[in-house]
């Protein structure tokens, strides 16, 4: 389906997906980020790339299970991906509140540098 409709990049959430990892599927690489083997499924993020950006991805970090990033390289541009599932209104401040220092850090401690 991403191949028929020119997608090189799907972030998706609610993954449900246990752990962290990098798995292959044909011609696409996915970067998977969930919670912990031991805990019930849920939360959870993911990237998936199609082979041509599989094969441009210099680093990636699985943060959390609502977090993740990828840096690529992509011909002579730099491209910083982050897949963010924030919590919903359901959840606590303070869970919030952690998402938000999460993706401030992420951001803060990028090697990329971004203008407006």
């Amino acid at each position: 389906m991403m191949n028929d409709r020119g997608i090189d990049v799907l972030c998706v959430n609610e993954t449900k997906r246990k752990g962290r990892d990098v798995t292959a599927h044909g011609m696409y690489t996915a970067y998977w980020s969930g919670v912990d083997e031991t805990e019930r499924a849920c939360q959870g993020v993911g990237v998936i790339l199609s082979e041509r950006m599989g094969q441009c991805v210099k680093e990636y970090e699985c943060v959390s299970p609502r977090l993740l990033w990828i840096r690529m390289k992509v011909g002579l541009k730099k491209l910083f991906v982050i897949q963010v599932y924030a919590p919903t209104s359901t959840h606590n401040n303070e869970e919030v509140e952690k998402m938000h220092e999460d993706i401030s850090g992420v951001i803060h401690s990028s090697k990329t540098h971004y203008t407006a």
